[in-house]
């Protein structure tokens, strides 16, 4: 009874977030590690007035109540919402949830519809798959980035080296990003077998065209070593903090 009476609290808290739009963005620069420059940011959520859950805890329940697609539409039009102060010839990239088209509520052409409504064109945006949530079926992803892809929208596949995103993904999908998992790059300035097996990726990448994110780069070191053996972009706190305004 305690458990069924939590998880009720839990679904109500979900249902006031989304029906109060209870979410805003933070946006955390992606720097080109080549000049300095920073080439994007990626939009991130925050619970308005906080949670008892974690963003990625809300997307788990989300998911399992069949609203993920509901939560998912009030993080993004906050985001493109914001995106009209970006700086101009910056990308912005948008967290996709694979589990959004099997939503009910889930309606194609909702997010040009949004941009068109802030002034955006998908040249602005890249869609960031990532498995916030377990994945019901495995060709779900591939839809969904299929789907995004129709509509002319740039693919970064997030968390790549984690769990199941590997270079099954990439080979079927051809993103044009890849983020390496934060697990790759921890460390990566004392780890050898890290460090080879990185610096032999970016060296694909590089020839493949795809453009490489080193996520989760939290030190001098890490940083160095990324851009040494030839990863092009690096995200992290060592550089720049998500905030709500857009660092230049």
């Amino acid at each position: 009874p305690i458990l069924m009476k939590n998880k009720k609290i839990k679904i109500r808290e979900l249902e006031d977030i989304i029906k109060n739009k209870r979410i805003y963005p933070v946006f955390q620069p992606i720097v080109d590690l080549r000049s300095g420059h920073i080439f994007a940011y990626e939009a991130l959520s925050r619970v308005l007035g906080g949670s008892s859950m974690e963003i990625g805890e809300l997307f788990e329940l989300a998911c399992r109540c069949r609203k993920v697609w509901e939560l998912e539409a009030v993080c993004r039009r906050n985001a493109l919402k914001q995106a009209v102060y970006m700086p101009a010839g910056k990308k912005l990239f948008l967290n996709v949830d694979p589990n959004v088209i099997l939503d009910p509520k889930f309606r194609s052409g909702t997010t040009r519809y949004m941009m068109k409504k802030y002034g955006l064109t998908p040249d602005d945006v890249v869609f960031e798959v990532t498995e916030r949530t377990r994945i019901k079926k495995e060709t779900t992803f591939t839809e969904t980035v299929n789907h995004y892809r129709d509509e002319e929208f740039h693919i970064a596949i997030d968390d790549f080296g984690a769990e199941f995103a590997g270079m099954n993904r990439v080979c079927m999908l051809h993103p044009e990003y890849i983020k390496l998992d934060i697990e790759l790059i921890k460390d990566i300035d004392s780890n050898e077998y890290q460090r080879s097996f990185v610096k032999h990726f970016a060296d694909f990448c590089e020839e493949k065209g795809i453009k490489l994110v080193a996520e989760g780069i939290e030190t001098k070191a890490e940083l160095e070593t990324a851009a040494r053996i030839g990863v092009a972009y690096g995200q992290g706190y060592y550089l720049y903090a998500p905030g709500v305004h857009f660092a230049e």
